[in-house]
């Protein structure tokens, strides 16, 4: 990883763009339940962790970035589409190093899910929109950004017992914001699922992200380990797909 991100800081050597490593983790705890008919819910909690910039503090575990609680209404009307929305808050916190403040994000979002089953595994397009309300520490007021999400995926199947399977996502977003550009952040994930039984999923991996910062020369390259497991209370209904991290 050390190798790719010297080759990308070469790559934007003669350009306005100045990359910086940070290592990072994230933890993700997923709780799903059954509710009526074909809708379900699941609430999300998440934490992420980081270093500063690669030479100033290369442990991912040195701060806490965020803490995320993400509980989703989910309409499911037929066995590979997924409509969800969401009204969720997170809590930020202050990193010195990197010069990231202290605040508070109020987030609604909507998003659909369509999966097509593979003799394989799968592949699916994800879609999401977003309004992403920020408040600052020091600063007066809220923000409000409004933004779009667009994710590829493919599932390989590795074995029937456990329902082990690679995972992996490819997702690039785009922002709406006075004076800044469009692009916003640029990810990539990989790992493996696990199913231990019908009601515990974990997906383990790694994740690379690169996030265009609001002065359009900036990007800080987030990479590192991540875990993300899903709980089902209840009976299962309807197929879900593997869980997965999502760092922002």
């Amino acid at each position: 990883m050390l190798l790719l991100l010297s080759a990308a800081e070469t790559g934007a050597q003669g350009t306005d763009y100045n990359f910086r490593g940070i290592p990072a983790t994230i933890e993700e705890l997923d709780l799903a339940f059954p509710l009526k008919g074909k809708y379900t819910g699941q609430l999300d909690i998440q934490t992420v962790t980081q270093g500063a910039y690669l030479g100033v503090n290369n442990n991912p575990f040195a701060y806490w970035q965020r803490l995320h609680f993400r509980p989703w209404l989910q309409y499911h009307p037929n066995k590979t589409v997924l409509l969800a929305a969401s009204l969720s808050y997170m809590k930020r916190y202050a990193i010195p190093p990197t010069g990231a403040k202290r605040g508070d994000e109020v987030r609604f979002t909507v998003m659909a899910n369509f999966t097509h089953p593979k003799r394989w595994g799968s592949l699916y397009e994800q879609v999401r929109g977003e309004i992403k309300n920020n408040r600052k520490d020091g600063t007066p007021g809220w923000t409000h950004v409004p933004r779009v999400r667009f994710r590829f995926g493919q599932n390989y199947n590795v074995k029937e017992e456990h329902q082990q399977r690679i995972v992996s996502y490819a997702e690039v977003m785009f922002k709406h914001q006075e004076h800044t550009k469009g692009f916003d952040i640029g990810r990539v994930f990989g790992g493996y699922s696990y199913t231990f039984n019908p009601k515990l999923v974990l997906t383990a991996g790694f994740i690379l992200q690169w996030q265009l910062k609001s002065n359009g020369t900036d990007v800080d390259v987030y990479f590192g380990p991540s875990v993300a497991m899903r709980w089902t209370f209840g009976n299962h209904r309807h197929p879900a797909p593997p869980p997965d991290p999502d760092i922002d």
